[in-house]
C-alpha cells in the first residue's frame, strides 16, 4: 500500500472490544457508501485498542474523488447520522491529514456564516449531477486543497468546456468554523471566467506595450508585482 493513498476513520468513545459486530458492520457499510469508488478501495486493518478503520485506494484519481466525497457529503451521510446517534465522535483522515469530522450529538454545533460575492479560483476537475436541480463542481486550489461548489445545470454545461483548466468562480458562499478555524463549506456559482496561464515575463511585456500603461510612474513596482501575480 502506498502511504500517499491511505484513508482512516477513527471513531472516538468506544473500542473494538465494546462495540457489537453488527454495529461495526453498519459503520463499514456506511463508510463504503460515503467513499464511493467501491472497486478501488481496499480494507487494510482495524487498529488494536481503538475503532480505527484503515483502508487505502489503488489509484490517485479514485483517492481524490473519495476525499472530495468526504468533504462534500460526510455531514449529511448515513455514517455521520449513525455515529452521532450513538453519541460518538469521529474523524476521517487522508494520508494522516484530517479531512473532516463528526461530532457527538451532545457536542456544540459548528458556526456557519454566508458571505456575498465571494470569489475563489483553481483547476476545475469534477462536474457531477447532484440532484434534479443542481450539479456538484469541484476545484483544486493552488495548494492542492479541494474547493466544493454547486452550479445550475445550464451553468454546468457551460463549465464543461473548462474541465482541467484554471477558472475563477463568483457567488455566495458558506463558511464553517470548527475548532477555531474557518473553512469554505460550499460556494454557489453565479458566474465564472477562465484564468489565463500567463508567465510573469509575458504579463510584464503586455503592460509595457499597452499605450495606456503608466508603469514607469508607479512607485514600489516590485511590491505591486508580488501582490498581483495574475494577469487574467
Amino acid at each position: 500500500m502506498s502511504e500517499l493513498l491511505s484513508l482512516k476513520l477513527v471513531i472516538n468513545g468506544t473500542s473494538p472490544s465494546e462495540i457489537p459486530m453488527n454495529k461495526l458492520a453498519g459503520y463499514l457499510a456506511d463508510l463504503a457508501a460515503l467513499y464511493g469508488e467501491e472497486k478501488d478501495v481496499r480494507f487494510e486493518s482495524v487498529t488494536e485498542g481503538c475503532v480505527e478503520i484503515n483502508t487505502y485506494t489503488t489509484n490517485a484519481a479514485a483517492h481524490n474523488v473519495i476525499c472530495a466525497n468526504v468533504l462534500e457529503n460526510l455531514e449529511i451521510s448515513k455514517l455521520a447520522k449513525r455515529i452521532s446517534k450513538d453519541n460518538f465522535s469521529a474523524e476521517i483522515y487522508a494520508n494522516d491529514s484530517l479531512l473532516s469530522s463528526v461530532r457527538a450529538s451532545t457536542d456544540e454545533k459548528p458556526i456557519t456564516v454566508t458571505k456575498k460575492n465571494t470569489k475563489i479560483q483553481g483547476e476545475l476537475y469534477h462536474i457531477v449531477e447532484k440532484n434534479k436541480d443542481s450539479v456538484s463542481v469541484r476545484l483544486r486550489g493552488n495548494g492542492g486543497e479541494i474547493l466544493i461548489c454547486t452550479a445550475t445545470k445550464p451553468d454546468a454545461v457551460r463549465l464543461a468546456k473548462y474541465l482541467f483548466k484554471k477558472i475563477r468562480v463568483y457567488g455566495d458562499s458558506q463558511h464553517e468554523k470548527r475548532d477555531g478555524v474557518w473553512k469554505l463549506k460550499n460556494l454557489k456559482i453565479e458566474k465564472f471566467v477562465e484564468l489565463e496561464d500567463t508567465k510573469l515575463s509575458e504579463g510584464l511585456e503586455r503592460l509595457s506595450s499597452d499605450p495606456a500603461n503608466k508603469w514607469d510612474e508607479v512607485e514600489n513596482q516590485g511590491e505591486l508585482i508580488l501582490k498581483n501575480r495574475s494577469f487574467s
